[in-house]
């Protein structure tokens, strides 16, 4: 982003909008700045996943899209900035190909521990009831503890390591389904139409879960168990079914319009 700034300020290009896909902070902040200094329309997009948090200066771009529902009614309140969206991607995406691979999406910081753990715990259950399962495991690119996760990932013969430099977005497509505890992948998938299993079976983000409009908790699995987890894989035909009816549900629910109007709207085109 910050190069995208220095070409325009170094070849004094006026380009019609700025578009970014922060949350909150101070680049957003910097961005909003000097657009506002340039004279150009700064249009951000929310594409991680937010929670409710009060920023001391709300108004970050001169329109700001969000896709979390109970975020955007708070926001509201507050400055008329805030609109509501939904990125739903049409299905004709997919790959022709059938897909039978479950990807892993971790996350980094104090989450990487508690995937170390995981990962174990999945493992003896795969060799105990010796499930017939391969599993993908795709890093965060701010990923920590990677000697050890590289170690465990080497025991296992169903686990494989993803290459860093292919993209969540084509994970996501290349799976038929994913599993991640809070990762924003999880509402991406939803948008993509590939299920995602919320991981809460620890327990430590389960009031997070609850209170936050996040993880597409209204469509995707939220599995408290090793057993529930496992029921899903071994019926993954079943729960499809299940889940394109909740998706559908959920669409008709919140009234989701057509992408490629709303792009048109947004940018006047």
């Amino acid at each position: 982003m910050y190069k995208a700034l220095k070409l325009i300020q170094n070849q004094n290009i006026k380009p019609n909008f700025l578009v970014t896909n922060m949350t909150i902070g101070s680049d957003i902040g910097i961005c909003h700045k000097f657009a506002r200094n340039k004279g150009i329309k700064h249009i951000n997009f929310q594409y991680v996943t937010m929670g409710k948090i009060m920023y001391p200066n709300l108004n970050l771009a001169d329109e700001y899209y969000l896709y979390s529902k109970s975020t955007y009614e708070i926001y509201k309140k507050y400055s008329s900035i805030y609109k509501y969206y939904f990125p739903l991607n049409d299905k004709n995406i997919y790959l022709e190909t059938v897909n039978e691979v479950i990807t892993i999406f971790l996350q980094p910081d104090h989450y990487a521990e508690r995937y170390l753990e995981f990962l174990e715990k999945l493992a003896f259950y795969i060799e105990k009831e010796k499930y017939n399962l391969k599993f993908k495991i795709k890093f965060h690119y701010r990923q920590n503890k990677v000697k050890e996760l590289n170690e465990l990932i080497a025991k296992y013969k169903f686990y494989d390591l993803v290459d860093k430099d292919i993209s969540a977005r084509k994970c996501i497509l290349e799976s038929k389904c994913i599993i991640s505890m809070t990762s924003s992948v999880l509402s991406e998938s939803m948008f993509l139409h590939i299920p995602g299993i919320i991981i809460d079976i620890d327990g430590k983000d389960r009031e997070y879960l609850n209170k936050n409009d996040v993880c597409g908790k209204e469509v995707n699995f939220r599995v408290n168990s090793y057993e529930q987890l496992f029921n899903i894989l071994k019926y993954f035909d079943k729960y499809q079914e299940i889940y394109n009816m909740r998706l559908k549900n959920f669409l008709q629910n919140m009234g989701i319009e057509n992408n490629e109007n709303f792009l048109k709207y947004v940018f006047s085109i």
